[in-house]
């Protein structure tokens, strides 16, 4: 297990609006199979299926409600081509 605290939940994830990941397809192609390991609630996975992409992996440590595997993305075992991921992140000052 990694270092990162699995019994701290945020209260919402963070969310990647639609807008940005359609700029990110405007500029970069990606081949072969994609993983975002900080799935969410899904909405990096949905804007990838709705522009055509079909071999697409999602995971997270919490459950969000959208069905994907739950594992701690910095111990992940899973093997793609391409990663796309908008990491969780907690600010302590």
């Amino acid at each position: 297990m990694s270092k990162m605290n699995t019994t701290e939940h945020h209260e919402r994830p963070y969310c990647t609006p639609p807008h940005i990941v359609k700029a990110l397809l405007k500029r970069e192609r990606f081949a072969g199979s994609i993983l975002e390991p900080a799935a969410g609630k899904g909405d990096i996975v949905q804007v990838l299926l709705e522009c055509g992409y079909t071999d697409v992996l999602a995971s997270d440590i919490n459950n969000w409600g959208f069905p994907c595997r739950r594992e701690d993305f910095l111990a992940s075992t899973i093997q793609s081509d391409s990663l796309i991921t908008n990491p969780p992140f907690h600010l302590k000052l």
